[in-house]
Order: C-alpha cells, then sequence, then structure tokens
C-alpha cells in the first residue's frame, strides 16, 4: 500500500497508510505484552506480571507469573511424595513439562495426547499400556464436556474421541485415589492428581 501511494506521488495517503502501519504495529505489540501466549490449558499472565523464576534448572532464566511458579512447585511436589524416580508417571492430556520437571518417565508412548496431535489408535494404545503398567502417578486435566465436544467437531468430524475414553478411564482407575485438584492458572478447570493406594 505504502509503495503504490509512494509511486502515485500522493504524499498525503503514503502519510497516512504510515500511520495506521504503525497504529497496527504499536497495537499488536500491546497486545503481545498484555496477553503473551495462550494455548489450550495454559495461559501466560501479562509481562509486567512474569517476575518470578523457578527452582527447577530446566526453566532457568524463564519468567513467569507467581500463579504458575506455584502451580508449577506444587505439582511436582505432589509427584515427587507420591513416586520414586524409578516409577512412570502419566501427564494427560497435555502437560509434559512435569516428566521433566519431576524426573518421571512416562507410562505411556505418547508425551502428548492433545487431540490434533495424537490419533485415536495411539490414544487406545497408550490407554492399553497404562491398564498392563498403572504408573506411580496420573496427571489428568479435568476438561469439561465443552472443551471434549468442541475438539471432537474440529478433529474428529463430530465423532467420540479415544481421549474422551481415557479421560473417562484416568478418572476411574482401580487403585487411584485423588491427592490434589490444582487449579490451573487462568483457567476455569483444575489438573487433577490421582496416586496408587
Amino acid at each position: 500500500a505504502l509503495d503504490t501511494q509512494l509511486l502515485r506521488g500522493k504524499k498525503l495517503q503514503a502519510c497516512a497508510t504510515i500511520a495506521f502501519g504503525l497504529i497496527l504495529v504499536f497495537t499488536a505489540t500491546y497486545r503481545k505484552l498484555s496477553w503473551p501466549y495462550n494455548w489450550q490449558n495454559w495461559a501466560d499472565g501479562p509481562i509486567k506480571t512474569e517476575t518470578q523464576t523457578s527452582r527447577f534448572p530446566e526453566l532457568k532464566g524463564l519468567y513467569m507469573t507467581a500463579e504458575a511458579a506455584q502451580f508449577l512447585e506444587r505439582v511436582t511436589q505432589t509427584i515427587d511424595a507420591h513416586s520414586r524416580p524409578d516409577q512412570t508417571i502419566v501427564c494427560f492430556p497435555n502437560f509434559a513439562l512435569f516428566y521433566q520437571l519431576a524426573h518421571r518417565k512416562p507410562a505411556v508412548f505418547a508425551y502428548l495426547h492433545w487431540f490434533d496431535v495424537a490419533s485415536d489408535k495411539l490414544v487406545r494404545e497408550d490407554a492399553a499400556r497404562i491398564r498392563n503398567r498403572p504408573p506411580a502417578v496420573i496427571l489428568s486435566v479435568d476438561m469439561p464436556e465443552k472443551m471434549i465436544r468442541a475438539n471432537e467437531l474440529s478433529f474428529r468430524g463430530g465423532g467420540r474421541s479415544a481421549q474422551r475414553d481415557m479421560h473417562i478411564m484416568l478418572q476411574s482407575m482401580p487403585g487411584y485415589r485423588l491427592i490434589d485438584s490444582v487449579p490451573i492458572p487462568d483457567m476455569d478447570f483444575p489438573l487433577n492428581i490421582y496416586a496408587r493406594e
């Protein structure tokens, strides 16, 4: 647009185009600083509130909100309290970061079971792995029906997903008890943590 205005020799329109472009750049920058990242079950707070650091060496150099730091600490401490380093855990459908922070191996093949990256076949195979070799700890996002249904509409053509079945399975695994329900920062639902009895 600027090239077109300059080639036509219309300086006023070129100045208006430059002004409009600068407004867009400043607006986009302000928005990014106010809401830097949001994807499914994780949302970063405004840059000005991202002042906390973490004790985890894996997160060295990263700043986060106090709520995010407390969430990571609380979940990792719960995993540590209810499992040994040689035992496996499951993080469903995401939050694979806890495999690294807690230094635990996954009891499944896929680190991530989100609807758009894990096929129904893979999720069913991992569900069988969990039943055959139950992990010490299960982290399961308490996904609302609305979220599950929206993902089924987007990624399964409206059909039932294996993620729905695995979500139900993990909430009712025999031999486990709910030990904590940790609020996910800026979300309306928690991360449930189950441990073997």
